[in-house]
Parts: structure tokens; sequence; C-alpha cells
């Protein structure tokens, strides 16, 4: 089950989640340092993370759950947000270089279309980034985060599950080691229990990060597959579906 767009727009404007959003935009930046030369797609609902990505990748485009919901982005300029199923995503094989999912793994009821539309539009030697709960931490058991919403992984849960679908993993982190409280005095010591947590506890961190690689060998394709009929596309108003039409990949 995914959050809605309005429960993660309302948790990313609290100070928690201003604070998760530093913290994760660091370890973004920890594994992609420049996209300079790499066209780029975030899964999910990925706008607390994209300033330093829209400016910095060659191109890029933002792609939410219609479950979901969907919002206008960025405010002034070209909308880059498309809004459909998540098991048919509109864009054409081999298309970009990097995918970052965040709130939308853990959210579908339909990882196995989901995973395997990640690799078909993902370039040959291209990375996908998953941010996602982690079971062993406290996030994942509040419900006033997105982060508690959804299906949790252990770490080798989500590394067998992008290996089934041709996606090596290469490496992987963990952050948001503060408990997930929103008193301030709280608030004031997440970045030294950020710091902390990072040496000594990864195996409590509230997310896991896990960096996986497109490898080029064929993968059977899952006996389960979901194939949506209809893909939404992004509508100019700042909240809202569009409306729905038929589209060809």
């Amino acid at each position: 089950m995914f959050a809605s767009i309005f429960e993660l727009q309302e948790f990313y404007r609290s100070p928690l989640g201003g604070i998760a959003a530093r913290q994760l935009r660091a370890r973004i930046r920890d594994f992609w340092p420049d996209l300079s030369r790499e066209s780029v797609l975030c899964i999910g609902y990925p706008l607390p993370y994209m300033r330093s990505i829209l400016a910095d990748a060659k191109r890029c485009e933002i792609f939410m759950p219609a479950q979901q919901g969907v919002l206008r982005y960025p405010d002034v300029g070209g909308n880059k947000v498309v809004v459909g199923d998540e098991g048919a995503l509109p864009f054409a094989e081999e298309t970009f270089d990097r995918i970052l999912l965040v709130h939308g793994l853990e959210g579908t009821d339909y990882r196995p279309s989901l995973l395997m539309e990640i690799r078909r539009v993902l370039a040959s030697g291209g990375r996908v980034l998953a941010i996602v709960p982690n079971r062993q931490g406290m996030w994942s058991q509040v419900s006033h985060t997105p982060f508690g919403c959804g299906y949790p992984y252990f770490v080798w849960q989500l590394k067998k599950e992008l290996q089934d679908f041709g996606l090596s993993p290469s490496r992987v982190e963990s952050a948001l080691f503060f408990p997930p409280m929103r008193r301030k005095f709280m608030l004031r010591l997440a970045p030294v229990l950020e710091r902390i947590g990072r040496r000594f506890f990864s195996a409590i961190s509230g997310v896991l990060v896990v960096e996986a690689v497109k490898q080029v060998y064929a993968i059977p394709r899952p006996k389960k597959m979901r194939v949506p009929q209809n893909i939404l596309v992004g509508h100019p108003a700042n909240t809202g579906l569009a409306r729905s039409r038929n589209i060809e990949i």
C-alpha cells in the first residue's frame, strides 16, 4: 500500500521529514556524486531529493504511481512528472542510465512487474538506487512516517529480489539511525546519532540504500505478471490525476 501524496507532503514539510530528507540526500550524493552525463528516472515520491538531481543530470524524468497520487514538479517551468501504472512505465527500452527508487518498491502490490519494467528501461550497465524501509529498524514500525507504510525489507530480501530481475547489487548502505521522534531535543541530536549509527549500528537503520547494476544476460519472465491496460500522463495542475489514455510503448 502506497502512502498518499498528501501524507508524503505533510511528512516532508515537518521538522522530522526535513532532517530525514537531508540525511538521505547526502547518501544519494555519496552514491552518485556526478550525474552530468547521465539520464535519470526517479520513481515513487522523489521530490524532496530532486533539486540537485534535476540541476545536475543530463536528463531527468519523474514517475509517480497512480495509486499514490501526483504533484507537478517543478512549480515553475516544464513539468517533469508522469503518473501511471507502475507495471507499465511509459518509456522506451534502455532509456535511462540511472534510476532512483524511493517510496515506490515497498508500496506496490506488483513488485515483479515494477522490477521488470525498471530493468527494461534501464540501459545496459545502468544503475538503480533503491531506498526502502529496513524491517529491523524503528522507522518501519511507526505509522507517522511514510517509511512505516508498505512492505519493509531485510537486506538479504532486497538483494535477492533485485538479483532475480538481473539487477546485481553492488553496494549497500544504511541511513536514518535516529529515532523517528518529533520532540525537539531528539531532532537536535539527529546528526550526532546518524554519525554514530553509520559507524556502529548499521543493522538497525531506518532505511536500506542499495545500488544494483543491470546485467545483460536474459532472465525468465515471472509467471504472474500484471499487464496494465492504461497509462496516466502528468497533469499541468498542481494536484490531481490526468485523464486515462492508452499509450503504446
